[in-house]
C-alpha cells in the first residue's frame, strides 16, 4: 500500500471527543493513531459529521484540534488537523501537542 502521509503516526489508544456545531453535539470516539497533522478515529457507530470539527484527546492533559474530514470507512474517519488560520468560526486554537496526549 502506497503511504500518502507527511509524517509517522504515533499509535495510541485513547478516548476522543468529536465537538461540532458550536459545541452542542458531541459524540465519543476512539482514537488509534495521531501525528502533528492527522488521525485516524474510530466512532461506535457510522453518524453524520460535518465536513470540519474539533477533536478532543482525553488524557492527563486534553487537547482540542481543529480538524478536517478527509476520509471515511464505515466506523473509521480519518482528520487533517487544520492550520489555524484554515479553522472554522468558532474552533479554538490547540493546546498542548499530539506527542503530549
Amino acid at each position: 500500500m502506497l503511504e500518502r502521509r507527511k509524517e509517522q503516526r504515533l499509535a495510541i489508544a485513547l478516548s476522543g471527543k468529536i465537538g461540532f456545531g458550536r459545541h452542542r453535539f458531541r459524540l465519543s470516539c476512539w482514537i488509534a493513531n495521531i501525528s502533528s497533522s492527522g488521525a485516524r478515529l474510530t466512532l461506535r457507530g457510522e453518524a453524520d459529521l460535518p465536513p470540519a470539527f474539533t477533536l478532543t484527546v482525553i488524557s492527563r492533559a486534553q487537547v482540542e484540534y481543529p480538524v478536517r474530514a478527509r476520509w471515511r470507512q464505515g466506523d473509521a474517519i480519518g482528520v487533517e488537523i487544520a492550520p489555524l488560520h484554515d479553522s472554522p468560526a468558532g474552533v479554538r486554537e490547540p493546546r498542548g501537542s499530539p506527542g503530549a496526549a
